[in-house]
């Protein structure tokens, strides 16, 4: 009886232990980026709107398809097609390099 209350003590302990690890992971994942890895730059577009101008950049990896904000200096510097690292966060882009040392 007392082996069957360590067990539950030591497998709740690691339980909990896995749980907080991964939940400050995706913590820090969050805070610098999310990497999506080597894609292809297929559209830039500029949208007017009434609050401003925004910026949105299409890229391509596979079957797979974003549509991203840019900043204006991003914008500026990128032209169709292009291929590179991307590194997204909240739906904007966070960089995208030739190589990815750059990254």
């Amino acid at each position: 009886m007392s082996q069957l209350v360590g067990y539950s003590v030591v497998l709740i302990t690691v339980f909990f232990f896995v749980y907080f690890l991964r939940k400050k992971s995706q913590q820090l994942r969050t805070k610098q980026g999310i990497p999506i890895g080597y894609c292809l730059l297929t559209q830039l577009s500029k949208k007017e709107e009434p609050d401003g101008v925004t910026y949105v950049g299409v890229f391509q990896q596979g079957e797979k398809e974003w549509q991203l904000l840019l900043s204006f200096q991003q914008f500026t510097q990128m032209r169709t097609p292009q291929r590179g690292y991307l590194i997204i966060k909240e739906n904007s882009v966070q960089s995208f390099t030739e190589s990815e040392e750059q990254a």
